[in-house]
């Protein structure tokens, strides 16, 4: 019997079956192609290290669900197989993409493309809108948007008997850089500027909002260790704190990890942070080390995975959004969002 087409996807809570939704889908696949599917499914906190060993070794899993900033590396450790213009097309038809500049859909310079955009995700801030009210936070649209409108709304809830209004993960964690992102774009600098060919977050500008962004430490719980995300938003749904920053992931977490009854969200607000919002996501990506004679199939595969249907399926098992209008036009998508 052959080998199965192994797929590593990550795992995104405690559960390491949270991807087994992905195999009501591949009837047609196992039909007409007679290959067997096997998922590996890893942390998402140990995943990263796992797709570079999996680069790195030239074996394993031959096809990848991977953060979208990690393409360019993967590409230039020569680990992954391009996909053709045609090929392309075959695998999202005339579906629209929402965002093409956030995705980075972009042919190299040999018109050839190396990823398939899978999920999307934004970082916003959550917060309890009665303890908002009764502070005296007359504009709720307004409440978190800018660094000074923050620290506002932050000294409101301490004057109303909420010591520690604020709580963001403090622990090592490359979602802080996509945290202090907003209060560096919000002040009108960049990250890097490639224009001017300088290192944008060293800039004055963006210095003084990443001072912004850590002073509201005044207002967050004092620990005598890090606080991870997963704690901040304990503190959230447990309201020892009104306000924090997080993403789409939150809405699973805060029902199956903390229990938080579904008709409380009616309570909760959202809002932007005070600039442009980090979108991040994953992609669809094919491992170099590919036999030949699975190509075709994993190409199959990967149409499978970009259907209409897989993609609201994703959204409501995992919360991730969709990449393309077609799946966001999904009533259940709607009436979360």
């Amino acid at each position: 019997m052959a080998a199965p087409i192994e797929i590593i996807v990550p795992s995104h809570t405690q559960s390491p079956e949270d991807f087994y939704f992905l195999e009501d889908y591949l009837g047609e696949f196992k039909r007409r192609y007679r290959e067997e599917v096997a998922f590996q499914s890893v942390p998402w906190a140990d995943y990263h290290t796992t797709i570079n060993q999996i680069a790195f070794k030239r074996s394993g899993p031959v096809i990848g669900e991977v953060g979208s900033t990690w393409v360019l590396s993967l590409k230039a450790m020569d680990a992954l197989r391009p996909f053709t213009g045609q090929e392309l097309d075959r695998i999202l038809g005339d579906m629209t993409l929402l965002s093409p500049k956030a995705i980075e859909l972009e042919p190299d310079e040999n018109r050839l493309f190396w990823h398939i955009p899978h999920t999307t995700d934004v970082r916003f801030i959550i917060y309890w809108r009665d303890m908002l009210e009764d502070a005296g936070v007359e504009d709720e649209e307004n409440a978190f948007s800018s660094s000074a409108a923050i620290f506002e709304t932050c000294e409101k809830l301490v004057r109303s008997g909420i010591s520690t209004p604020w709580a963001v993960l403090t622990e090592p964690h490359n979602l802080t850089l996509h945290f202090i992102a907003s209060w560096i774009w919000g002040s009108g600098s960049e990250l890097l500027d490639s224009q001017r060919n300088v290192v944008g977050f060293a800039e004055p500008l963006a210095i003084s909002a990443i001072r912004d962004y850590y002073a509201l430490a005044t207002y967050m719980p004092l620990s005598d260790k890090h606080i991870s995300e997963y704690d901040a938003l304990e503190l959230f749904r447990n309201r020892q704190v009104a306000a924090t920053i997080t993403g789409p992931w939150a809405r699973d977490m805060l029902i199956s990890e903390f229990n938080l009854p579904p008709e409380e969200f009616t309570r909760i607000g959202v809002a932007m942070p005070p600039g442009p919002p980090m979108v991040g996501g994953t992609n669809l990506v094919v491992f170099k080390h590919i036999p030949a004679r699975y190509e075709r199939a994993a190409l199959h595969l990967l149409k499978t995975f970009s259907s209409i249907d897989v993609q609201r399926a994703t959204y409501e098992e995992t919360q991730r959004l969709p990449v393309t209008f077609a799946a966001v036009k999904s009533p259940q998508y709607l009436h979360d969002a």
